[in-house]
């Protein structure tokens, strides 16, 4: 089964805005497993989690600074 999320072309604002939500709802759900967690390693896992989706995301919104439009497609396959 497939859930398509977003499919077309968007301006760079757009797919700012919707892409940083995106990436705090991540955020916020693995912020949410830290505080309800006892495991010294599963916090580390977790603070690098959102280290790295905080860098990708930076690395993203640079490698688009100088679009005016954006085509994107995201979806997520169950198995």
């Amino acid at each position: 089964m497939d859930l398509q999320l977003l499919n077309g072309r968007f301006s760079k604002n757009e797919v700012t805005e919707l892409l940083h939500k995106m990436v705090q709802v991540k955020i916020d759900f693995h912020e949410q497993k830290i505080k309800n967690s006892d495991s010294e390693e599963d916090i580390k896992f977790r603070e690098y989690k959102i280290k790295s989706l905080q860098e990708n995301y930076k690395i993203f919104k640079d490698s688009i600074k100088d679009k005016e439009f954006i085509s994107i497609a995201s979806q997520i396959n169950i198995n």
